[in-house]
């Protein structure tokens, strides 16, 4: 049997088997009184009445503290560690349809450098082509994707492609009527 979590929020996460439901019971992301809703009918129930999975009743006692360590042991102390915060209700579990395989680990480098090689591009092909002005608005689309990623450096290369679309449209209207022309 597959469950849910429901959220109070009115968010559901999973289907979680029983393995899974287990392993967020240890992660301290399920608790007893957790609403879990049957994959297949719907019917709600608390995840202290699930078959098969239990939690920790016994709370643990604190731990003694550690003697300091002797003179030239070659270690230094280690500082304290944080308490424990339990995750915001609904916080790192499934949603429906959600691959954790199909999780990218894309920093928007890529295209932060195809946004910085638009803004070079542009004013070149558009001598050409009138496509110039184009590329520099797919530019400044790639570079904003990257700003959105984290990529600061993606802000000037937004910058560069805003200037390049201007520049695209006199080297390929003006300048270009310049060149074969010769009016000068």
């Amino acid at each position: 049997m597959r469950y849910y979590v429901a959220t109070p929020a009115g968010e559901k996460f999973g289907p979680a088997d029983l393995a899974l439901l287990t392993s967020w019971v240890a992660d301290q992301r399920l608790f007893p009184h957790s609403m879990l809703e049957e994959e297949g009918s719907g019917n709600r129930v608390q995840a202290s009445q699930v078959p098969g999975l239990t939690f920790a009743t016994a709370v643990a006692a604190p731990m003694a503290p550690m003697a300091p360590p002797p003179p030239g042991a070659g270690y230094a102390p280690s500082a304290p560690q944080q308490p424990f915060v339990p995750p915001a209700p609904g916080e790192g579990y499934l949603r429906p349809g959600y691959s954790p395989s199909a999780v990218s680990a894309d920093s928007g480098a890529k295209e932060m450098w195809l946004a910085f090689g638009m803004a070079v591009a542009a004013p070149l092909v558009g001598l050409l082509l009138i496509y110039g002005m184009f590329i520099a608005v797919a530019g400044v689309g790639s570079a904003w994707r990257a700003y959105k990623k984290g990529q600061k450096w993606a802000m000037l290369a937004l910058v560069l492609n805003v200037i390049a679309i201007p520049i695209a449209f006199y080297m390929r209207f003006i300048l270009r009527y310049q060149l074969t022309h010769n009016n000068y």
